[in-house]
Order: structure tokens, then C-alpha cells, then sequence
């Protein structure tokens, strides 16, 4: 999507907080340390009935020219641009530097800034021990078992000379407005640092990640609709912004430019006895890693909303992971009994594919992951938030706090998309006549006098109530997030518990193919889950 906009979780902290170890911490800036070892979790491994590998297969796709071109990793999904926007996520692997750069308005409270700064230098690179949870970097560190280190500053606070309330009133939409602002904040921060370079880690002369953090208060009705809310969105060099004026000016046309960048307010940090949270910058700083929202506009929740791209709480699943390239699977080709370790911290996943998978992220297939509320669903797991289903009814909602099997149905295919933002599809990228369906698109665009443009992108979302991009397999067979609920302990498959024989019978893919193994969990502790797989 052109924009992704964050659900706030509404959380009721639980007697946790007055036990004394969040009672206050002095206020200081104390960085996180590369405290996790790289997990070789990503092997070569062929056995008569699964396998694993160390690297995904390529994909390849032509342009308009008809040049050749070679998806490696996810980087490359959303290389190609559309009408000049590139769409740079930032590399989720090995070291790499994110910018932040905290705005004021002439209406901020500007008495604290020194304080602000600290809060927001521990909420995105500090150590846990000044963060209720995790900060962004040590979260990382953690759900990427050690495969990304984040680094990056929080600059001092660049001061826009405008009001907030000037802001909305001067600029045509509130994604021009933070764009104007981000393209103004990178101007300044050249200006007056000579480090940019830095952040530019492939060379290309676009900031790798950036996060503006606007000095006012978010918004809490009509959020989707506010600028004053998180989000995250895409520029193109020398973006054109219209003033509601009529007048218009060029901006983001200096040596480095800015391409993804991230949305949000200080006050996101809920600071208390100087304790920050993190929740929202680091949903956010995963759509700067490219992870689309996973939640949808609806009442249907395809995740039941626990998850970090969903209801911006608990671990990224382990489908993001796969994207991500923290993690390869053990893919299922034969019966057989297996046993893994916790995902969250061996990285352990099973998949179970449909019959035309391609060796890549890129398709549909069945996900196991192995659930544990432990590591950075550690503190989550004690939370609870509020929703409301299709009744519309509010009730509350808590992170799994058992042990047990999560098993996601992922069509993450991809197509040729005419407009990223419409996402209007041309052709899938697997479909037989995708040749002709191309060529016919230019056609029609060259009869109808337009410019024949299209990106690469998923051909679909969890805005999709009949084909979510990712969806959670509740182990009663059921289907309650339909109807606005939120997953529950109940959700997860415990032992005892099948797939394809008592539950899901009849169960296919999106394609239409039959489910090729059904399965059992056989064994479940705290150290490990044993799952015996068997052929349909």
C-alpha cells in the first residue's frame, strides 16, 4: 500500500508495573548492546522427507522494455517503481543505520526537549532496562536472531517555524504535508551534520530508513484520516507539493533524498517514570523493512490481531521472518515425524506447500510456527487491550500466554500491479498468458493515449476478507476473527490437536489445489513441539 496506518493498541497494564521494577529509572540514555550471536538458522539440508535451504530461489519479471530483471530477496520486491516513486525498504540484514529526526512546531512544548531526546534515543536504540519492553533496536536484535543490528542517531530537534495546526491548513493532504516536512527535516539535518552519508548504505543516494518524529499530540478520533497519526510512505525525488494557496514547490531535490520514511509522535513513548514504549516505532520501522499492515479496514482480523503488523504487540510472525530473511523453513515433502524448538528463538518453521510452490516467499503454502510467551512476547503476554467485533461490542483481548502451534495460510503471490497505491492487477506473475495480458495493457494504454506504467507488488492484502495475504487457522476450525474477534489461547494448536483430519477435512488452497498433508501434534513441552505429518 502507498501508506500504512497503525492500530493503537489500547492497553490495561496489569499490577506488573507497581512491583517495584518499573517504579522510575533515572533519566539517561543508555545504548543496547549486540547482545545475540547470529543464529545459523539457515542450512542446506535434504533429507528423503523434508528439506531446507539456505537461500530461496530467484524469480524473474520484465519490464516495459523488456529488460530482465531477478527478485533475490525482498529488497528487490519493491525496487520497481511506479510513476517514478521507488519504493526502497531498508536491508533487513547486517548493519544498518536508521535516521531520526524529532520535528517541533511553534505550538510544541519546547521546556523538555533535552528530555524528550533521551526518551527517544532509548526507545529506539536504548537498552531494555530503559524500556518497559524492548526498544526498536534491541527488538530487532532479538526477532531477527541476531541476523540485523540497528544502528542510527536521533538528531537534535528540527524546529519546522510553523504551527501544527499551520501544517494542516497550509498543505493539500496530510501525505504531502509529512512529506514536505520529512524532505524539509533531511535538508536541515544536512545542513547542519556532515555525517549523511551514513545512512545511505548502498549508495544510491536515498536515505535508507528514516523516522520523522512530529512534537505534537496524536490524534485519537478519525485517525486514519489525520496527519497527526503514524504512518509510513514513500517519496519520489523532486516531489511537487500543492499549497492550498494555489502555489506549489519542489522539494526533496538535494544530493540525498528521501524515499521510505516513518510517521509518528513523540507521544507514542508514553513515557512513565522515564520507562518509554517502543510498540508503535517498531510496527512502524517494519514497513520500513517493506512488511505490509496485516491487519484489514474492516471487522475481519486475519491475525486475530496479535501480532507486531497487526495490533503492533507481541513478535513479528514467522511468515515476516521468512521475508525478511531471518529464517528458512523445513519444508514437507514425505511423511514424517518431526520435532522443533520455539520459533522465537531457534527460528524453527515448518511449511507445508501447495503443489506448484516455487522455492520462495513469493507463493502460497501452509506456515507452522512454534509459539512461546517468552523473549519479546514475554512482556506482552501480560497485557491486555481492548477491540471491538462486529456486534460492536468492546471487549478485551490478551496475547496467547500458553504454548502452542500457530499455523498461517500465506498467499504472499505476486503480479504486476498497474497503480501501487490502487493496486489494480494486470497479471500474476504465475499466470499462463501473462505475456499477453501485458502486452495487451500497453495496448489499451496506447489506444486510450496513456503512459503504460506497473510496479511489483502482492497481489493481495488482508483488506481481502475472501483472500487475505495472511490469515491464522483457528485449531477449532472455525472462523471467529471473521467476525471482528480476537485470537485466544484456544486459537493454538495443542496436543492432541490436528490439521486435515478431525479439523479442516476439506481444506484447499486458494488455487484450488488439495492440501497434500494433513498432520498431528503429537508432543508439546516447553522446549519443544513433536508433529507427525501425513500424506492426503
Amino acid at each position: 500500500m502507498l501508506k500504512h496506518l497503525s492500530k493503537l493498541m489500547v492497553l490495561v497494564l496489569i499490577p506488573l508495573l507497581l512491583s517495584g521494577c518499573f517504579l522510575s529509572t533515572s533519566l539517561e540514555y543508555i545504548p543496547y548492546q549486540d547482545y545475540v550471536t547470529p543464529l545459523n538458522n539457515k542450512n542446506n539440508i535434504d533429507t528423503d522427507t523434508y528439506y531446507q535451504v539456505e537461500k530461496y530461489d530467484e524469480l524473474t519479471y520484465a519490464d516495459l522494455n523488456g529488460n530482465q530483471h531477478i527478485i533475490d530477496d525482498f529488497k528487490d520486491v519493491y525496487s520497481s517503481s511506479n510513476n517514478g516513486r521507488p519504493y526502497l525498504n531498508m536491508n533487513s540484514l547486517g548493519e544498518q543505520n536508521l535516521l531520526v529526526i524529532p520535528v517541533s512546531f511553534t505550538d510544541s512544548d519546547k521546556k523538555n526537549q533535552n528530555e524528550k531526546l533521551i526518551h527517544l534515543q532509548n526507545a529506539f536504540f536504548g537498552s531494555k532496562e530503559k524500556n518497559i519492553s524492548e526498544s526498536v533496536a534491541s527488538f530487532y536484535n532479538v526477532s531477527s536472531y541476531g541476523h540485523l543490528k540497528l544502528k542510527g542517531k536521533v538528531s537534535d530537534f528540527f524546529n519546522l517555524n510553523m504551527s501544527s495546526s499551520q501544517l494542516q491548513n497550509k498543505i493539500n493532504s496530510k501525505t504531502n504535508a509529512s512529506r514536505y516536512v520529512a524532505s524539509k527535516a533531511i535538508e536541515w539535518y544536512m545542513n547542519n551534520y556532515d555525517d549523511i552519508s551514513l545512512f545511505d548504505n548502498d549508495n544510491d543516494k536515498y536515505i535508507d530508513g528514516v523516522f520523522i518524529v512530529y512534537d505534537a499530540p496524536y490524534v485519537t478520533n478519525n485517525k486514519q484520516n489525520s496527519l497527526f497519526w503514524a504512518y509510513t510512505d514513500h517519496m519520489k525525488k523532486s516531489e511537487t507539493i500543492s499549497f492550498k494557496d494555489g502555489t506549489k514547490e519542489v522539494v526533496n531535490d538535494k544530493e540525498y533524498c528521501v524515499s521510505t520514511y516513518a510517521w509518528a509522535s513523540y507521544y507514542f513513548t508514553n513515557v512513565n517514570n522515564n520507562y518509554v514504549d517502543s510498540h508503535v516505532f517498531i510496527h512502524e520501522t517494519g514497513h520500513i523493512f517493506g512488511l505490509q499492515d496485516y491487519y484489514s479496514n474492516g471487522v475481519y482480523q486475519p491475525l486475530g490481531y496479535l501480532d507486531m503488523m497487526d495490533y503492533n504487540i507481541g513478535d513479528h510472525n514467522a511468515y515476516s521472518k521468512m521475508l525478511l530473511n531471518w529464517t528458512t523453513p523445513y519444508v514437507i515433502k514425505d511423511e514424517m515425524t518431526i520435532t522443533i524448538s520455539p520459533t522465537i528463538t531457534s527460528g524453527e518453521t515448518i511449511l507445508i506447500p501447495c503443489k506448484k510452490w516455487n522455492n520462495t516467499p513469493y507463493d502460497e503454502f501452509l506456515l507452522i510456527e512454534y509459539y512461546a510467551p517468552i523473549g519479546v512476547n514475554a512482556y506482552d503476554s501480560k497485557l491486555s487491550f481492548s477491540y471491538q467485533n462486529s456486534q460492536n461490542e468492546v471487549k478485551t483481548g490478551k496475547i496467547f500466554t500458553n504454548y502452542g502451534i500457530k499455523l498461517y495460510h500465506v498467499d504472499a503471490t505476486l503480479a504486476y500491479i498497474k497503480n501501487k497505491g490502487l493496486g489494480t492487477i494486470i497479471s500474476l506473475f504465475d499466470d499462463p498468458d501473462v505475456e499477453q495480458k501485458l502486452a495487451d495493457y500497453v495496448l489499451d494504454c496506447e489506444q486510450n493515449e496513456l503512459y503504460p506504467t506497473y510496479c511489483i507488488d502482492f497481489a493481495y492484502t488482508n483488506n481481502n476478507a475472501n483472500h487475505p495475504f495472511i490469515s491464522l487457522l483457528e485449531s477449532s476450525g472455525q472462523n471467529s476473527f471473521k467476525n471482528g474477534e480476537a485470537a485466544t489461547n484456544e486459537t493454538l494448536f495443542r496436543q492432541g490437536d490436528s490439521f486435515g483430519i478431525d479439523t479442516y477435512q476439506d481444506f484447499t488452497f486458494y488455487d484450488g489445489s488439495s492440501l497434500l498433508f494433513a498432520f498431528r501434534v503429537d508432543k508439546l513441552t516447553s522446549q519443544s513441539a513433536t508433529i507427525t505429518f501425513i500424506k492426503k
